[in-house]
């Protein structure tokens, strides 16, 4: 088990290595406040990474989700909010989001390649 220290270190990494980012490396004093943890370059993110040694409820809550109504390739999403704030947040798994930028990055492919296409066409 990794100390806590390299815990949220190796999360950062991982993050970066399944979103196809990069972890932002700190060198100033201040660097909680000055970047993110993660960029993903093709995507306006802004990805803080937390780690802490006691379970989020949250985690809990999408387990939960998954086992009680999920079958094999299906999603467990959970959506919270709190009462008196304007909108909501979306936890999953980042195996699932993972899978998610995947695709958008496919269908972002497959569409310039069509406007390429186009283009191409419009020239002839």
């Amino acid at each position: 088990m990794a100390k806590s220290s390299q815990a949220w270190k190796d999360l950062e990494r991982e993050v970066a290595r399944r979103l196809g980012g990069q972890r932002n490396l700190k060198r100033s004093f201040n660097w909680a406040i000055e970047d993110d943890d993660v960029t993903v370059g093709d995507f306006p993110w802004k990805i803080d990474c937390k780690y802490r040694t006691r379970p989020w409820k949250h985690h809990a809550m999408v387990v939960e989700c998954k086992r009680k109504y999920c079958r094999d390739g299906e999603t467990a999403i959970l959506v919270t909010k709190n009462k008196g704030e304007r909108g909501a947040y979306v936890t999953m798994s980042l195996d699932d989001f993972a899978g998610i930028v995947v695709a958008l990055r496919a269908l972002k492919a497959g569409a310039d390649g069509e406007s390429h296409d186009r283009e191409s066409q419009e020239d002839s």
